[in-house]
């Protein structure tokens, strides 16, 4: 784990995982430092996800949804449902490296904007190794 500035963030938290028989890195995530208010998350998550866009142009999936019957209209609200699980803020570009993901994400309490890329590549010799450890 490491912290530092990511894409213009500051204080960052930014990880690594590796394949265990290789040290082959597969997945790297940054998640941005967690914010109390959903003006901040929704800001944070469109800037990254506009900065996607410019360079790996329109994604190939966005959810952007609460699972409710209405709108959440207050910020509190959309916090609340984003802390359980009934809020769904994902967008992916898919590469020919591999895919990129920015999505709003919670820890306990804590609700921050999470970006992951993962090497396809890499990705599958994790498959495989995990497979023979089978």
């Amino acid at each position: 784990m490491l912290y530092g500035d990511f894409a213009g963030f500051r204080d960052c938290t930014i990880f690594a995982t590796t394949t265990p028989k290789k040290d082959l890195v597969y997945l790297a995530a940054a998640m941005l430092s967690p914010a109390d208010l959903w003006f901040t998350l929704q800001r944070d998550y469109d800037a990254l996800k506009g900065m996607l866009e410019v360079k790996y142009g329109k994604p190939d999936e966005v959810i952007e949804e609460f699972q409710t019957h209405s709108t959440p209209k207050s910020g509190n609200e959309k916090l609340s449902y984003l802390k359980t699980d009934r809020c769904i803020y994902q967008t992916i570009f898919n590469t020919d490296k591999g895919r990129v993901a920015v999505k709003l994400a919670h820890s306990d309490d804590k609700c921050f904007v999470l970006i992951a890329y993962e090497d396809s590549i890499n990705a599958l010799q994790n498959s495989k190794a995990a497979m023979d450890d089978l």
